[in-house]
């Protein structure tokens, strides 16, 4: 036959309460997993829609120039609040970075149409796009040469322009493969850039 536990006298009841209080309420307990449950689904709606990390939609539009040389790529927007662009690719070796210029060239020879400045942080809303331009001079050829095949992506950095989002910079890459494939032997994209100046 089967015994039945039966509480021990020498246990304290109201110590073992205070040791191991008994569980809430029922109704308590649901709307804390439901409170926890809508706090993770608020989160990643907010990071897979772009209202809390920024999205964007790029491509290389121009590139090359006989110096300084530039690359223009085209940003949009694809977030459903505004975002900042607060910074352009880093420096690479060989290239000493003039500033960037805004807004489509007028000449197909990649020559700036005013000069280049720091024009950050660049405010975006929802759906609009701006051509952005990096403008380098050539200091090095044999250091641009060098480097190794595959560096082709462009680096950017952004973030959502105001409310509690703002504090957080991300980095986002333009596709540079189509510049670094154009010719017979993959190359890296500021070799590309600066193929009339520094001709391999």
């Amino acid at each position: 036959m089967p015994s039945i536990a039966t509480p021990d006298p020498s246990v304290d009841g109201a110590l073992l309460d205070e040791l191991v209080p008994p569980s809430g309420p029922r109704w308590r307990r649901t709307i804390l997993w439901l409170a926890f449950l809508g706090l993770v689904g608020a989160f990643t709606w907010a990071v897979t829609t772009g209202t809390a990390i920024p999205q964007v939609d790029t491509n290389v539009q121009m590139w090359g120039g006989a110096g300084p040389v530039g690359i223009t790529s085209s940003i949009t927007n694809t977030s459903p609040v505004a975002i900042e662009l607060v910074g352009g690719p880093h420096p690479r070796p060989g290239l000493t970075s003039l500033g960037y210029t805004t807004g489509s060239l007028t000449t197909e020879d990649m020559v700036p149409v005013k000069a280049p400045s720091d024009p950050f942080p660049l405010r975006l809303g929802p759906n609009e796009s701006i051509d952005l331009t990096a403008w380098y001079r050539v200091d090095d050829c044999d250091a641009v040469l060098a480097i190794v095949p595959g560096d082709d992506q462009i680096d950017i950095q952004v973030r959502i322009a105001s409310g509690p989002a703002s504090w957080f910079t991300a980095e986002r890459s333009i596709d540079a493969r189509p510049l670094t494939t154009a010719t017979d032997e993959p190359t890296s994209w500021p070799a590309a850039v600066a193929r009339f100046p520094c001709p391999s």
